[in-house]
């Protein structure tokens, strides 16, 4: 909401009203570009089986991304591949996937955007990201 401090995300971009204090100056401005957009993912199998390469991806391109994070969560263990760019899928060999954990896991794909901003003479990093995911089952 206008005016008040914190942050607005109703119009697809990050908009920072900072009150400020005695050692953090009042602030406002929108940092540029929004977050990336992500479907939901596609074309992986159910069932994950450790002796065979496993691929998985997006519905649809990721746009306004910097890089990507394919990630595989099991019960005590997860493995990741970050790409620059934007890929739609990525293939995990057999000796990686060998680190995950039998049974029920998790597949995660996350888009990062970095933005850079300067606000009252500082610059600041600003990271946004959107994250999708789905349900395997690891054997």
């Amino acid at each position: 909401q206008s005016g008040s401090p914190g942050l607005n995300f109703s119009q697809g971009t990050t908009r920072w009203d900072i009150s400020g204090s005695i050692t953090v100056p009042t602030a406002n401005f929108i940092i540029p570009g929004g977050f990336p957009l992500i479907s939901g993912i596609s074309g992986n199998d159910p069932e994950l089986d450790k002796q065979t390469p496993y691929e998985f991806g997006l519905i649809d391109p990721i746009s306004n991304a910097d890089s990507v994070r394919f990630v595989i969560y099991s019960k005590g263990s997860y493995i990741y591949a970050n790409i620059p760019g934007v890929p739609n899928s990525h293939t995990f060999q057999p000796e990686l996937l060998q680190h995950l954990d039998s049974g029920k896991g998790i597949l995660m794909i996350v888009a990062f955007k970095w933005n850079e901003v300067k606000v009252n003479g500082s610059t600041f990093a600003i990271l946004h990201q959107t994250t999708t995911s789905a349900s395997v089952t690891i054997n």
